[in-house]
């Protein structure tokens, strides 16, 4: 069964700072998200390279099954049903999903 690792690089709307957007990710979607058992999700801030300050979510499945099965049904998305927080985030953030490569982990 092989991993998947997902990147999905983004970056706050205009307007919004790295800490706002830093603050919001950290006390209302973390709080609110609860990703499906066998995935795991991190949003980084680059520190160095060609990417410093910028943002990039970072997500493991455990399966391609997985994945394909959270993709499709659009599991990755929703923080707990809390509409409020998608609402905010959609506000926030931009380039969800629309630049990313999906790996497949060689064991």
């Amino acid at each position: 069964m092989a991993k998947i690792v997902s990147i999905h690089m983004l970056a706050p709307r205009k307007g919004v700072t790295d800490d706002d957007f830093e603050q919001f990710v950290k006390e209302e979607w973390y709080p609110n998200f609860v990703p499906p058992k066998g995935a795991v999700g991190y949003l980084l801030k680059g520190m160095k390279g060609d990417r410093q300050g910028r943002y990039a979510w970072i997500w493991e499945f455990e399966s391609i099954e997985l994945a394909e099965r959270i993709e499709s049904e659009d599991l990755w998305r929703k923080p707990a049903g809390n509409e409020a927080v998608m609402a905010k985030w959609g506000a926030v953030e931009k380039g969800f999903g629309v630049i990313f490569t999906d790996y497949v982990v060689i064991e």
